[in-house]
């Protein structure tokens, strides 16, 4: 197969499905607007291909409306549209040369065509074969409705129906109003026959639409990580899963695979809205990472995907970059704490330790176990208390979080929980326990600090999400940037129906942390969830006895949360900082009212972690909004299907059955 992607673009399909918009417009134009047919524009518009005569100018609104969607599947490259765009075009030749007697049209369509022909190498693209199967129900499906209720308005108006038509001539005029031509059965009526031939003509249209729609929508394959390629990966990450934090997310099993030629390298990746999704760095061998890039590459370009990577380090940018001919975005930064230089004496770390003094008084206990030495009822208790405090129906998560909880196959991951006696008193002793709007938690727990870090927790989610991160408020988190963020919680107030009073769910359980294997000697941060009613200060105190627990683990580094422009907040508020860098630091701490920014990178900054920089990668700027919708999908945080309104029961962090492992063959 030819390497197209590291092939310049070629300008032809560009132009043809611009050149196709353009036709499609003028011609809903001089269908909609009767004047425009009259002036001199709608003149000129005889000359461009795709404008047709007399059969063609009746349903004119209907192919506008074609061209205009063959438009994208043109400028994608896609196989079908270039097919479908082949048959209209010679139909148009055919319709002027014989009818209207227009030469130079003919013409012109003719050497649109051929250039085309020559140029068909550049409509290559794939599509679903699902969605081929969907068009063609649809059509069959909705072209018998079409019939059915177009009868029911031929006929509709009898006293208006010149003469006797027979059945036949009726079904006839159906068939023909659907596709925008005048049928046998006339009207005495003008009102009465324009809304018979416009009814019909939307009919058609509807089809028509939704067909082509199904037919050329980008392909979304079902992500599935099968049992030998979880086996292959999982064998990749054993040798050179400590290279990213991020590594063990590529066993999510709602991600596709793609190998390099030699197996030593693995990128995982989900399709969402056109845009092919990778996340985190290539694993395996460094050396292989071009060839699983190139593979990846090829994919992409063989389904007219949008590549992009979120949340990769540098070392993996520079790479990407090279291979893929990609350019890169620093979007914030991975805050990770050596556990060998951690403590908790010295004034930087104050705040912590008064927060974690306070709620230990207030009679929360901490286990920190590994997820293999848990029974099952404990593993129960623990996912449905997660379940419980997540706040929405959605799994969040993506590119840095699991999605699943107890299977037997992490039995290395790490889980640190809260315990507390259900008949315990919240808020007793010196613990302040946090009001309804949420901002109690800084005021009580910010005393002495300077640096305005003392009263901030990270908010409930995946990885540090976007829940309440001024204190346990009973308010619902907003969404966080993207895929390549940590922020894919939320907190929500008793969503689920919790009572304040008897602790059913997880029982005396109050908060979760779950961490994945980094390596040998690491561990990546999850999920973190607690219940609402819990005292402020709760996260803090997990956190510091994962990292005190980690050394009898074999932990030596503990991957936190991502902490969104980081850079760009920690310098935006120094003495010296230039007006751009002060505007974008304002943006930022604007949008922290809705998205939890500076909170959770000044939760982070309070356990002085070492910052790692998470790259973007992407192939121009004109592809960043459609890579930050496509991300923003894949995390959940944005959902374009239509809204279900059956209910149904929310389903907890259930683990998959046991998988049977074969050999690992790439």
């Amino acid at each position: 197969m030819r390497d197209r992607s590291c092939a310049p673009r070629s300008w032809v399909p560009t132009a043809a499905g611009y050149a196709a918009m353009a036709i499609g417009v003028l011609d809903i134009l001089r269908a909609v607007l009767p004047s425009f047919r009259r002036s001199r524009v709608g003149e000129l518009t005889g000359l461009l291909p795709g404008t047709f005569t007399s059969l063609a100018q009746a349903a004119s609104l209907v192919l506008g409306i074609l061209i205009v969607m063959l438009a994208h599947g043109l400028r994608r490259r896609k196989r079908r549209a270039w097919q479908a765009v082949m048959v209209l075009l010679p139909l148009s030749v055919l319709t002027e040369f014989l009818h209207s007697h227009r030469p130079f049209t003919a013409l012109l369509s003719t050497l649109v065509v051929a250039l085309l022909v020559v140029r068909q190498r550049e409509f290559y693209a794939l599509s679903d074969p699902r969605t081929r199967r969907r068009a063609l129900w649809n059509l069959l499906a909705l072209g018998a409705l079409d019939i059915v209720i177009g009868w029911v308005v031929v006929n509709a108006h009898p006293r208006t129906i010149i003469g006797d038509p027979s059945a036949g001539e009726r079904l006839q005029h159906v068939l023909l109003g659907l596709v925008g031509v005048e049928g046998p059965v006339g009207y005495s009526s003008e009102r009465t026959a324009d809304l018979v031939y416009f009814s019909l003509l939307g009919l058609g249209a509807l089809t028509a639409v939704t067909t082509l729609y199904l037919a050329l929508r980008p392909e979304r394959p079902v992500a599935e990580l099968s049992p030998e390629q979880e086996a292959a990966v999982r064998a990749l990450l054993a040798g050179h899963g400590a290279r990213d934090s991020l590594g063990y997310f590529a066993l999510r099993r709602d991600k596709s695979v793609v190998f390099s030629p030699t197996g030593k390298a693995v990128i995982a990746y989900r399709v969402v809205s056109g845009v092919m999704l990778a996340s985190g760095d290539p694993i395996g061998d460094v050396e292989a990472w071009p060839g699983a890039i190139r593979r990846f590459m090829e994919e992409a370009e063989r389904h007219a995907w949008v590549p992009a990577v979120i949340g990769c380090s540098e070392t993996g940018g520079e790479v990407w970059t090279r291979e893929g001919r990609l350019s890169a975005l620093e979007i914030g930064d991975e805050a990770i704490v050596d556990v060998a230089g951690f403590t908790l004496e010295g004034r930087a770390m104050r705040n912590v330790r008064q927060m974690v003094k306070r709620v230990e008084r207030a009679g929360y206990t901490c286990l920190v176990r590994r997820v293999g030495d848990l029974t099952e009822a404990e593993k129960d208790r623990i996912r449905h208390a997660a379940d419980f405090w997540r706040g929405t129906d959605t799994e969040r998560g993506f590119s840095m979080a699991l999605g699943r909880f107890g299977d037997p196959a992490d039995a290395e991951c790490v889980v640190v929980t809260a315990h507390r006696p259900p008949d315990g008193t919240e808020g007793s002793g010196n613990t302040a326990k946090s009001s309804d709007s949420g901002d109690s938690g800084d005021r009580e727990y910010g005393e002495g600090g300077t640096d305005g870090t003392g009263g901030a927790e990270a908010g409930d989610g995946d990885r540090g999400g976007q829940g309440d991160v001024n204190g346990a408020s009973g308010t619902t988190g907003a969404g966080g940037k993207g895929g390549a963020s940590r922020m894919t919680g939320a907190g929500g107030a008793h969503g689920k129906g919790a009572a304040k009073d008897g602790r059913e769910p997880g029982e005396d359980i109050r908060a979760v942390l779950h961490f994945v294997p980094w390596g040998e000697r690491g561990i990546s941060l999850d999920l973190m969830r607690r219940d609402h009613d819990a005292d402020p200060g709760l996260n803090d105190l997990l956190i510091v006895k994962a990292l005190q627990a980690a050394p009898a683990l074999g932990v030596s580094v503990v991957s936190l949360n991502f902490a969104m422009f980081r850079a760009a907040l920690a310098r935006g508020e120094r003495l010296g900082a230039g007006p751009i860098l002060r505007l974008w630091y304002g943006v930022l701490v604007f949008l922290s009212r809705w998205f939890q920014i500076e909170s959770l990178y000044r939760f982070n900054a309070k356990f002085q972690p070492l910052w790692k920089p998470r790259f973007l990668v992407y192939p121009s700027a004109r592809d960043l909004p459609r890579i930050g919708l496509s991300a923003l999908q894949a995390e959940a945080f944005v959902s374009l299907r239509l809204p279900r309104i059956a209910f149904r029961r929310v389903r907890p962090l259930r683990p998959a059955p046991p998988r049977t492992s074969r050999t690992p063959s790439p």
